[in-house]
This record gives C-alpha cells, structure tokens and sequence, in this order.
C-alpha cells in the first residue's frame, strides 16, 4: 500500500500507488500555472456548468474512516457529522483528497472540485482511529441511517439530510457472501433511496474480491481507469487499471442455497494520477497538495460528483413535494450508467441465437456500463421524453429519456415504444434498475434482506405480423439490466418493454423501476440534445408513486 493509505487491521482505506505524473483533478500541477488535463472538461462536466448547475441543491456525505482536514484552502466550507456509536474522529490526507474531488472550492479552477456548489459534510465510521476500522458494528449503520434521514451538523442547529453518500472504504479479502455491512446498506438505501457510491476496491483483476459497501447490490459501484499516456499530455483513461477490482463475483443472500455469479461493476472513472488537497500532520500549510495519488477511492468520489450534479438539476427541473423520484438511486444510476461510454473491449458476454442476442451479464465484469461521461448525462437526464404517463401500461417516447414506474404482478410489462423508427445505423443503449428488497431495523442496527425481483429487458421490432423479439437483458443474482446495440439491423419501428417475471427469492411484489434509453445515430451529446430538443414532447412529465 503506498504511504499516503495507512494499512488497517482489518480494512483499507481504498487507494493504490501510482509511479505517474500527477493530475490535479483537472491539473498536472498545483501551482498557478496548471499545465494537466482538466478531468472537469475531460468528462464533460461543462454541460452541467453552462446550464447553471454545480451541485448548488445537493447535500454530500462522504462518509470513511477519517475527517478531512478542513483548514485546506478548498475545504473551509466542508461541515462534519456528529460521531456515532462510539466513532472516533481523526484527520486523514485520504478523507481531505477524497472530499476536495467531490466539491472542493479553490480560487483557481484546477484547484475546485467537480461539484464545487455542493454541500459537503464528513462522516466517520472509524471507532478504532488508525488501527483498524469497526465495519461490523453499529457506526456504521447509524452513521448512513443519519445521513440518509437527517442530522443535526457538529455546531449546528438545522436537521439536513444528503442525497448523495460517497463511501471511498471498503472490507479486503476473498468474498463470497453476504454479512451484517451489506445487508445494513441494502436496508437503508431501499428505505430512502439514496443514492450510494463505493469504490469497487484495489483487490486486481480476481474474482470475489468485494466487500462491504461495495458488494451491495443497491449502492452505485465504481471501478477505476488508467490512461497510457501521461496526464499532461492528453489521458485517455480507456483501460481498467490493474489494481482496480473486477467481477464476477459470487453472491449467496441468506436462507438461499444456490451461489450465483453478478456482474458488480455499475460504471469506471479515471482513477489515477491525481494531485488534490493534501495533509501531512500538525504545521501543514493551507495549500498543500499531494500528487500521484491513484485508486478506487478517487473514481468513485468522481462519480458520486456526477451524481450530485444531477440531483442539482432535478431539484431545478423535475422533483416536487409529491415526487422525489428523480432524485432516487434507480433513477440517478439509470442515467449514469445508460450514458457511459463503452471502453475498448467491453462485453457483456451478449450471444446471437435464432437472430435474438441474448445477455445474462447485462454489463462488463470490469468496467460495469462503462466510462463516466458527465456531457452525456446531462443529455440523457434533460433531453427527450423525461417521465411518462402509461396508458394500459404503454407509452410513446422520444429515441432518449428516462422514466421511473412500476410493474406488478397485476401489471407485469410497461412498453416503451420509440416514436419515428429506428434505422440501421442506430445505437441503442437502454438501463433498467430496481432495487433488492430489505428492511432495516433501527433499534437493532440490523439489515434483512427479503426478496429480489425478477425483471428483464427487452427490445421488440414491431412488424405487421406482430412483435419480434430482437435483445433481451435477463440476469439472475442482480438489479440491472442493460442493452447495447451498436447497430441494429433492421430499420423500423421498436420499442423497449420492462418484464416482471416474479421473484428470484421472497415473495413477488409490485417492483419500482427507473430505465434510461437512448436510440441515436448522432455521436456528439451536445449534438444530440439540440435536436432532441427540437422534438415535439410526446408524453407528460408523470409524478410516479415511489416505493
């Protein structure tokens, strides 16, 4: 482990070594004359800056074994949760870079985090100090249930609540199941649907190398990236770092006898050669700055950014005090990963047969839907049809948008028919999530995990002699489905249909969705939202049911 990372008894802190040049964020250097590659525009976060948006009515826990160091000239603003169930607090170089990715707040550009308008609070689950990190007890659970339903700030006096959580921790070790983290995580986000990120771990390219909180099925799970070319020249950031951990991994829920394998991965960052806000101990000095840092740990607060930019713009465009759908965590990672772009060599183990492809993976085993693309989201979340209202659970949609719904065992389809046709050289892409069922129990501390439901996703070509099955997503073991088409065969009109096929364990019950789609031949984002844009709004914005 390298020397900014401390080694923990019983976990890690999720950072690796990096021999590279540095990259400041978006800067190969701390100084005034930054001369790196600037991640902000790299990713395309322009699109949500020159809209009026970073991240000003978003809250962001960044919740890990430590605090940042807020005398750092990019943290002044940064708040701290009070400590829980016997937390100890202490002050970590990882916890201040981590935090500055999310929102830090510098007089120079290079120097501002990716969400710079956000709110940021710091919360510990670390009861040991530098020891080791208590995972397996109660600060945990209590530190997110607070997070996600409120705190009071340490020398506050107002109740906020986050809607993002970034959580750069993780349990090392070969995993193969389930234990009291992960089933705490899965209870708390299906309660309030927060939207959780995790970095994936730095275990390398082995099977079953998850732990808590990454492993849950209902948090936002990033891998990292690595560029072949240094960081001051132009990053690429297109191939999995080796360090970065990667699927399958095997997954076994209690009272179940049958180990399956599921695809973890949600979605990749760049996740090496970064300078950000440093500390290195008593005298440190406002500015100081650490570079070469690399790691899960810095992809996902680069995700959990992207996040919080989007609940920004959802709170301006689309949430209302009867609706917070487009805020939830089905929602916000439909959009994230239906825009990612596919990195070289991305499969989802998709087979033909009887001209139907077929995927049982839904996404890659390493780099999840694919690279962060910040623009695209954007363009996914704000262009076409945003929301639908199903009529005999059908709707005419725009070739890109999203929308949260239900299906049942009353209603088992909602169809999603592409207005205008589809032609040959069309790209489609299209997300569905839901959420594994659980509870959580607040006196006890206590996750229970009940049921999965059984969804699929389906692309259907309609002809004059009915519907023709072209793609099918059906997983088993997992909340995601995932399409990708580069090109479709035949020209015509399509649609996409969410499949309730009851419960791979528990009872069946009416099941929450969020699916993101985009059916385009035009390959620039910023291309794509002018001209969706210019098209006719086919259906209503719909104000859904959350469960």
């Amino acid at each position: 482990m390298p020397s900014h990372c401390p080694i923990l008894a019983l976990s890690v802190l999720l950072a690796a070594t990096s021999p590279a040049l540095a990259i400041i964020l978006n800067s190969s250097t701390a100084g005034p004359s930054a001369s790196g590659a600037n991640l902000a525009a790299y990713l395309g976060a322009d699109a949500f800056y020159s809209a009026g948006y970073t991240g000003a009515r978003a809250t962001v826990a960044n919740i890990e074994g430590g605090q940042p160091w807020l005398g750092h000239e990019t943290l002044g603003h940064v708040g701290l949760m009070p400590l829980y169930a016997g937390a100890q607090t202490s002050v970590q170089d990882h916890a201040t870079g981590v935090t500055q990715i999310i929102a830090g707040r510098g007089t120079r550009t290079h120097r501002q985090g990716l969400a710079p308008g956000a709110t940021v609070f710091a919360g510990t689950v670390n009861k040991l100090r530098e020891l080791s990190i208590a995972f397996d007890g109660p600060s945990v659970g209590r530190t997110y249930d607070a997070a996600m339903r409120g705190f009071v700030p340490q020398g506050g006096t107002q109740t906020v609540r986050a809607d993002v959580i970034n959580s750069s921790w993780g349990r090392i070790g070969t995993y193969t199941g389930y234990d009291p983290i992960v089933e705490q995580m899965e209870g708390l986000v299906r309660r309030t649907g927060t939207v959780v990120v995790a970095a994936a771990g730095n275990s390398g390219p082995r099977e079953n190398q998850f732990g808590p909180p990454g492993v849950a099925l209902n948090v936002i799970t990033v891998g990292a990236l690595e560029s072949l070319t240094p960081p001051e020249i132009s990053p690429t950031y297109d191939r999995v770092a080796g360090f970065s951990s990667v699927s399958p991994t095997s997954v076994i829920f209690l009272g179940q006898s049958q180990t399956l394998t599921r695809a973890a991965i949600s979605l990749v960052a760049p996740g090496r050669d970064y300078t950000v806000a440093g500390y290195n101990g008593a005298g440190t000095v406002p500015n100081w700055y650490f570079g070469a840092r690399s790691g899960t740990s810095y992809a996902s607060p680069t995700v959990a950014a992207a996040a919080a930019l989007l609940v920004d713009t959802a709170y301006d465009r689309f949430v209302t005090p009867a609706d917070r759908s487009p805020v939830d965590s089905r929602t916000v990672r439909a959009i994230l990963m239906n825009s990612a772009e596919k990195t070289p060599g991305w499969s989802n183990a998709q087979i033909t047969t009887s001209n139907i492809s077929l995927t049982t993976q839904a996404v890659d085993y390493a780099a999840g839907a694919g690279r962060l693309n910040i623009a695209r989201a954007f363009s996914q979340f704000t262009s076409g049809t945003t929301g639908v209202v199903l009529t005999d659970h059908a709707a005419t949609v725009q070739p890109i948008g999203w929308d949260f719904d239900v299906v049942s065992p009353a209603a088992p389809a909602a169809t999603y028919l592409l207005a205008g046709g589809l032609t040959p050289d069309t790209t489609l892409t299209a997300t569905l999530t839901w959420f594994l069922d659980a509870t959580y129990d607040d006196l006890a501390d206590q996750g229970n995990i009940t049921a999965l439901a059984d969804l699929s996703l389906d692309l259907l070509l309609l002809t004059p002699a009915g519907e023709q099955l072209v793609a099918r997503s059906d997983t088993l073991r997992n909340n995601v489905e995932h399409l990708y088409l580069p090109l479709l065969d035949t020209p015509g009109t399509y649609a996409l249909r969410v499949n309730f096929d009851g419960a791979e364990f528990g009872v069946a019950a009416p099941t929450s969705f969020a699916l993101a789609w985009s059916a385009t031949a035009i390959p620039e984002p910023a291309t794509l939202a002018l001209l969706i844009a210019s098209l006719p709004l086919l259906t209503p914005r719909r104000r859904p049911r959350t469960t």
